[in-house]
């Protein structure tokens, strides 16, 4: 089921006939939490019935006596069925159930649709009750949830990746007293963690809890990398030497420690280790092939 909310304040007629129409058009099969008294329409017509049962039990003991029937015996059960025929509808209760939502109550009503809804048929439902019922009306469920997820997921990792950026850069700085070889040092992660993010977007990857997971060890990984080779040419070193094999060992290592995920039976961490391995091989690369270059040159310039 899907959940349709109304604003408590606004009359719900329309949304009783939206849902008539699409029950009459098979999308719907039935609802909870809206009953026809419930609307305006309906109380008026509640109170018009009310109207013309008014002395129902004096005109049946009536019709009654006409039949030659004795009254008396059928006025018990007469008067227990006006009495519930009479019930007020604001008092008569119901299932109706108010939800808080973006300010303002609801009232919430569950539709069973006619089939099992995917993300293009919810969307399809959505605009045919928007169309019938009018603006007011917000249709929720697991569509909307995983929307409201993917713009919290976005809106986290940008936090974390902007967070750990600044600690990146603000520990490298520290740790080599100077900006300009913080900076260099910070080129593997950058590099590293824009190919990965480029792999997603081609291979059509969303962000999901797995991948927002897998950036930030990209990020990391790239900054223990480049940090050590920074060091390393920073004595005026000519190539990687030692340096340049650990860093090519322990990315090896990484690699293939992430890679033993791939065999897992659960999507997700084949997901998270073929991401982090991917990533891991990308900021060695970029270590060994870009980073060291410029770090070469500079340090020749120096000499």
């Amino acid at each position: 089921p899907v959940l349709a909310l109304w604003p408590q304040e606004l009359d719900p007629s329309p949304l009783w006939a939206a849902l008539a129409e699409l029950r009459e058009r098979g999308a719907v099969r039935f609802w909870a939490g809206l009953d026809r008294r419930d609307t305006a329409r309906g109380r008026a017509e509640v109170a018009a019935c009310r109207e013309r049962l008014a002395g129902f039990v004096a005109r049946a003991d009536a019709a009654l006596e006409r039949q030659g029937l004795a009254a008396a015996a059928f006025r018990p059960a007469l008067e227990d069925l006006e009495q519930r025929l009479m019930v007020d509808a604001a008092d008569a209760g119901g299932d109706a159930q108010v939800l808080a939502f973006d300010g303002a109550d609801h009232l919430a009503v569950t539709l069973w649709p006619e089939r099992r809804l995917d993300r293009e048929a919810f969307d399809a439902l959505r605009r045919q009750l928007g169309t019938a019922a009018g603006r007011a009306v917000e249709l929720h469920g697991a569509p909307t949830l995983t929307e409201a997820l993917e713009g919290m997921l976005v809106r986290d990792l940008q936090r974390a990746c902007w967070i750990a950026a600044l600690l990146a850069v603000g520990m490298v700085t520290w740790w080599l007293r100077s900006l300009r070889l913080g900076l260099l040092a910070l080129v593997p992660s950058v590099l590293g963690l824009v190919v990965t993010l480029v792999l997603l977007q081609l291979f059509g990857i969303p962000l999901s809890m797995i991948s927002f997971v897998a950036v930030p060890f990209v990020l990391g990984i790239g900054v223990d990398e480049g940090v050590h080779l920074v060091g390393h040419f920073r004595h005026g070193a000519a190539d990687t030497g030692a340096t340049g094999v650990g860093i090519v060992r322990t990315s090896v290592g990484t690699v293939l420690g992430f890679s033993a995920l791939l065999l897992a039976t659960t999507p997700g961490l084949q997901l998270l280790g073929g991401i982090v391995a991917f990533g891991s091989m990308a900021c060695m690369l970029s270590c060994l092939f870009v980073l060291a270059p410029l770090l070469a040159r500079t340090s020749r310039g120096r000499s």
